[in-house]
């Protein structure tokens, strides 16, 4: 990273209590924040340096070779940004569970999706995350990302699914860790978009709607149940992982 004169704000403000030892600057974050949107919309490949300098808001058409180096750059210090995060709560999850007596494949199951989920659902700042981390698995270089980068609290989590399960840790496991991946990522995106485009339908009805009856209509019927959804989630999860049915 550059050194310059902008404030330093933590890498994700408000929408974490964890403690970050690295710090970008406001213009750093401005141009992260629009890659982050600008590459879960278009694709990774298919996204240019001057599509996230405009959606940041610089002038400056060289603001990422500056602060950056390139667009891999950007990708790289975004996915920092986040995981860190990610891995962190994972792993105070993993904290608890170890130090039970006996824990079971759900409870790995939660450290293991619930801390990606919350965010993904429950932080507005984290609203453009799923589909960012959806594109950047199928591209072209998002295996390298992915293999180089989340290989933490996950992959811990991934050694003891295997070990609980009796599962011999070789390549075939590590190709059912990698389908799964692909799996929940895909399966989460997919979620985030039903629920973004429900609201919108009962909006939009909702208004139709009250402009004849003063009446007001229940937004749950264009949603599906969080509890449904992750238990469709976690159990499938589990049976790629170990070829084992799971009760939720």
């Amino acid at each position: 990273m550059s050194n310059n004169n902008d404030s330093k704000i933590s890498l994700v403000e408000n929408s974490s209590n964890i403690q970050l030892e690295n710090e970008f600057s406001k213009t750093q974050l401005d141009i992260l924040y629009a890659a982050e949107i600008i590459m879960g919309q278009k694709g990774i490949e298919n996204t240019s340096h001057r599509d996230i300098i405009n959606l940041a808001g610089q002038k400056n058409t060289s603001a990422i070779l500056y602060h950056f180096g390139s667009i891999e750059g950007v990708v790289n210090a975004l996915f920092e940004l986040r995981m860190k995060v990610q891995n962190q709560e994972r792993s105070e999850l993993l904290e608890i569970i170890l130090n039970q007596e006996d824990y079971s494949n759900m409870d790995l199951m939660d450290a293991y999706i619930d801390p990606m989920y919350n965010k993904v659902f429950y932080d507005s700042d984290w609203s453009n995350w799923i589909y960012f981390l959806q594109n950047l698995i199928i591209s072209t270089n998002g295996k390298k990302y992915y293999a180089d980068k989340y290989r933490k609290a996950a992959a811990e989590i991934e050694n003891l699914f295997a070990k609980k399960n009796h599962i011999e840790n070789d390549k075939m496991y590590s190709a059912r860790v990698s389908y799964n991946a692909f799996f929940f990522i895909s399966a989460i995106a997919s979620r985030k978009r039903q629920i973004e485009e429900s609201e919108n339908e009962f909006e939009q009805n909702s208004k139709k709607f009250n402009s004849l009856i003063n009446m007001p209509i229940d937004k749950k019927n264009y949603i599906s149940s969080d509890a449904e959804f992750l238990k469709f989630l976690k159990t499938t999860s589990i049976f790629i992982l170990t070829n084992k049915e799971s009760k939720f």
